[in-house]
């Protein structure tokens, strides 16, 4: 029987702001790796089981993918043009994204923080 089913645990919370932990050495580029790593392993029929959400498939991955790539570049940018952490969780930075992937237990400034404190180890 061949299955075409993969399951990525917590390196994908489908539907949510992603969670990694700086503090053991979790990046935002090594959970963009990591996506980028499986969609070029998968198809559009595989079934993808994430650590968080609904069952998934390449489609969605491909969309949180390409959010967490889009948030970090914001985040960067604003680090680039001196935001301190405070102006940027006023400046609302992820609001365009929030509605979709904010809703779970990553909020939006914690998204921002997380990213922050990410970037700025380097």
């Amino acid at each position: 029987m061949n299955s075409n089913v993969i399951h990525l645990g917590d390196t994908y919370f489908n539907g949510n702001y992603p969670f990694y932990d700086v503090s053991s050495g979790g990046s935002i580029d090594g959970m963009i790796q990591s996506a980028n790593q499986v969609l070029f392993l998968i198809d559009g029929d595989t079934k993808i089981i994430p650590g968080h959400g609904k069952l998934s498939n390449k489609k969605e991955l491909t969309a949180y993918r390409d959010m967490m790539m889009q948030v970090r570049d914001i985040v960067k940018k604003a680090m680039a043009s001196g935001m301190t952490i405070e102006a940027m969780k006023a400046a609302n930075l992820t609001k365009e994204f929030d509605a979709e992937w904010g809703q779970g237990f990553i909020k939006p400034e914690k998204i921002v923080d997380i990213i922050w404190t990410d970037l700025g180890r380097g």
